[in-house]
C-alpha cells in the first residue's frame, strides 16, 4: 500500500512537472532566443539625409496592426503630430542653446553655432517600414534601430556645441486631426565629456469614440567618445508600445556598449549586454517576456559574434515556449540592432574629428630638400589627455619650382 501512495505521488509530481515546462519557461533551455546576428549585420543600410525623421507612434500602430488591423488608419495624424512636436522641440532647442540644427525636416534657423551632420556615410538605417507587420509579431527591429540612430545623433550634434554643466529639460504638445503628442526631451553634458540625450513621446488618438495611446521614450547615455584607453562605454534604451481596446504591446530594451578602438579609431571588439521586456496583448489575452544576454564581436564581423549567459529573469505565469521564443528573439534582435546603430553614429562622430583636436607647431619657413621635426600631439577635447593616434601628415600650400643655374635660359 506505501509503495502504491509513493508511485501515486511520484506521478503527479511528474505531471506537474510537465505542465509547467509546458505553461511557463523557467530558463534558457525552455524557449529564449538570442537572435538573428547575420540578419542585424546584413540589414543595415547607409543613412539618408534626406529621408523623413520616423514616427514612432506610427511604428508602434503598424506593428500592432498585425493583430489589430483597425488602428492601422491612425497612423497618418499620429506621425503628424509627432513630427510636429519634434519640430517645435529642436526650435526650443535651437532657441535656447543657440545650436543651428539642419535635419530633413523643417527645422528653426538661428545666427548660432551650425550642426548640420548626422552622417551620411555612417552605416545605419535610411527609411521604414510603412507597412503593417501582417504576421502579428513584434517585429520592430527597424523602426528601433532608425530611432536609436537619430537619437544618438541629435545627442551628438547638440551635446558638441553645448557647453560642459548645462541641462536642458524642454517640451512640447502638438495636435494634429484626431493626434496630440506630448514630447519632453532630458539633454545635459559633464565636464568629462560625458552627455546624455532623451526623448519622450506620448501620443492619444480619439476616434470613433474608441482611445488610443502610443508611449515611446528614448536615451543615450555615457561616454561616447574614446578615452586615453580607446575606451567607450555608454547605455542605449528605447521603450516602443502602444495600447488600443484589448490589444497592444510594450517593449523595453536595454543596451550597455563597450568598445575599444584602435590607433586607427576603428573599433576592435565590442561587448553589448542587452536586457529585454516585451508585453504583449492579443484580444485579451497578455504575456510578459524579460531576459537577458551578452553579445561580443570583433570589428564588423558577424562571423566572431559569441552570445554569452542568455537567460530568463522573469516571465508571466501563462507564458509558453512560443511566447518565450518569439518574444525574446524579436526584442534580443532590435536591441542588438539599436546598439549598433548607436555605436556606429559614435563612430562617425569620433572619426569626423568630433571627440579630439590635433595640437601642432608651424614649423617655419623650410629649406628645400631640409628635415624638420614638427612636434604633434592629439589632445581629448573634452579632458585635454592625450590620446595615441596614427596620424597622416599631407603638404598644404604652394609648390614652387627650382632650377639651377646650368639649367636657366639666357636672357637676351
Amino acid at each position: 500500500m506505501a509503495k502504491t501512495k509513493w508511485l501515486v505521488v511520484i506521478l503527479v509530481l511528474a505531471i506537474v512537472s510537465i505542465s509547467c515546462q509546458l505553461s511557463a519557461p523557467t530558463g534558457n533551455k525552455d524557449g529564449v532566443e538570442t537572435g538573428d546576428a547575420k540578419r542585424i549585420f546584413a540589414e543595415q543600410p547607409t543613412f539618408d539625409l534626406a529621408a523623413p525623421l520616423p514616427s514612432p507612434g506610427a511604428a508602434a500602430l503598424r506593428t500592432m496592426a498585425g493583430w489589430d488591423p483597425g488602428v492601422a488608419e491612425l497612423q497618418g495624424d499620429v506621425e503628424a503630430a509627432e513630427r510636429a512636436a519634434l519640430n517645435a522641440l529642436i526650435k526650443e532647442v535651437s532657441a535656447k542653446s543657440g545650436i543651428q540644427i539642419e535635419l530633413p525636416l523643417p527645422a528653426a534657423r538661428s545666427n548660432g553655432p551650425k550642426a548640420n551632420r548626422l552622417a551620411t556615410d555612417s552605416f545605419v538605417p535610411a527609411g521604414y517600414h510603412r507597412s503593417a507587420n501582417l504576421d502579428g509579431s513584434i517585429d520592430t527591429t527597424h523602426d528601433v534601430s532608425i530611432i536609436a540612430a537619430v537619437v544618438t545623433g541629435l545627442g551628438d550634434i547638440i551635446s558638441e556645441h553645448m557647453p560642459a554643466g548645462v541641462n536642458m529639460s524642454p517640451s512640447q504638445t502638438e495636435k494634429e486631426g484626431d493626434s496630440t503628442t506630448t514630447m519632453s526631451a532630458d539633454i545635459g553634458k559633464s565636464t568629462d565629456g560625458s552627455s546624455k540625450f532623451g526623448l519622450g513621446l506620448k501620443t492619444e488618438t480619439v476616434k470613433n469614440g474608441s482611445t488610443t495611446a502610443t508611449d515611446f521614450a528614448a536615451s543615450v547615455d555615457g561616454q561616447r567618445c574614446p578615452n586615453a584607453e580607446g575606451q567607450v562605454s555608454f547605455t542605449v534604451k528605447v521603450r516602443l508600445g502602444a495600447d488600443s481596446n484589448n490589444n497592444g504591446f510594450t517593449q523595453d530594451l536595454t543596451a550597455f556598449v563597450r568598445a575599444v578602438v584602435g590607433d586607427d579609431a576603428q573599433i576592435a571588439t565590442t561587448t553589448i549586454d542587452i536586457l529585454q521586456g516585451t508585453r504583449q496583448v492579443k484580444n485579451g489575452r497578455a504575456v510578459y517576456i524579460e531576459t537577458g544576454q551578452t553579445v561580443k564581436y570583433n570589428a564588423d564581423d558577424v562571423a566572431s559574434i559569441e552570445y554569452s549567459n542568455s537567460r530568463m529573469i522573469r516571465h508571466s505565469q501563462n507564458a509558453t515556449q512560443a511566447d518565450a521564443s518569439e518574444l525574446s528573439g524579436n526584442s534580443n534582435d532590435a536591441a542588438l540592432s539599436m546598439a549598433r546603430s548607436a555605436l556606429l553614429i559614435a563612430r562617425n562622430n569620433w572619426r569626423g574629428g568630433g571627440c579630439v583636436k590635433i595640437e601642432a607647431g608651424s614649423p617655419g619657413t623650410l629649406k628645400p630638400g631640409s628635415t624638420t621635426p614638427i612636434a604633434v600631439t592629439v589632445m581629448h577635447k573634452f579632458d585635454g589627455s592625450t590620446v595615441p593616434s596614427k596620424l597622416e601628415a599631407v603638404l598644404s600650400g604652394k609648390r614652387r619650382s627650382f632650377r639651377p643655374p646650368w639649367r636657366r635660359r639666357p636672357v637676351r
